[in-house]
């Protein structure tokens, strides 16, 4: 059985009762799933970014992620950023503020049904709608071949797809960021085609991974340790 120490009376059957979804063939839980759906459960999502200058955008992540996310991506320095599915822009505008004044940000949603306030960012950032799955947008595809270091950052409705669309121009150097990763990427194959039957097929899944092979996780153990949902790579070869 994973690690549940930290799991405690009462919560623990109403708890071990959400985690059968991730039981393998023997019958063991996947300890990623019982450390993310720990945090899920104790603790409630914060829905608003609080930008440096105090404005409030809606967002869905992890009460807490924000500036552990932000401080990685100041870290890391891109000088151009394409986040896939912005929604209000809540992530849109983390970026901004944790990157160098001027840094280029392109922002793809695939509908136009949420549009952020486009007064509170900077003349840096670009907002674009446009189908990124149904074949590989040219412009991004190009975008993503652009020499300047970047993050190409992955919450657009499909994230395996995404990764290895887009995630397969980038250069050596540059980072993968992607959302949800406990609930969409990190699967055995049985388990994701099960979770994702309606999206993806097993060739998906082997084409992400492929792409992910010339990766390396960065701050994983953190991210998860922590509870947060959110994965990093950086291309190294």
């Amino acid at each position: 059985m994973a690690n549940v120490d930290k799991i405690k009376q009462p919560q623990y059957e109403s708890y071990m009762e959400n985690c059968k979804e991730y039981l393998d063939d023997e019958g063991v839980i996947h300890e990623h799933y019982v450390r993310f759906l720990h945090t899920q459960n104790m603790k409630k999502d914060r829905k608003l970014y609080i930008s440096k200058k105090g404005h409030k955008i809606k967002c869905i992540h992890e009460d807490g992620c924000y500036p552990f996310i932000g401080n990685l991506v100041q870290d890391f320095n891109p000088r151009l950023v394409l986040e896939l599915g912005f929604s209000w822009g809540g992530m849109t505008k983390l970026f901004e503020d944790y990157t160098k004044m001027g840094t280029e940000i392109h922002a793809y949603n695939k509908s136009c049904g949420r549009k952020p306030s486009e007064r509170l960012f900077g003349k840096n950032v670009k907002f674009h709608w446009a189908d990124l799955l149904k074949v590989p947008l040219a412009r991004l595809v190009s975008l993503c071949k652009d020499q300047r270091k970047k993050l190409l950052y992955c919450d657009n409705g499909n994230k395996i797809k995404e990764v290895y669309m887009y995630g397969q121009h980038l250069n050596v150097g540059d980072m993968i960021g992607a959302h949800d990763y406990p609930k969409e990427i990190y699967h055995d194959y049985n388990l994701l085609l099960e979770k994702t039957k309606n999206r993806n097929t097993r060739e998906d899944i082997d084409n992400m991974n492929s792409v992910l092979a010339d990766f390396e996780p960065h701050e994983h153990d953190l991210m998860l340790e922590k509870g947060f949902s959110d994965r990093f790579w950086i291309k190294i070869k």
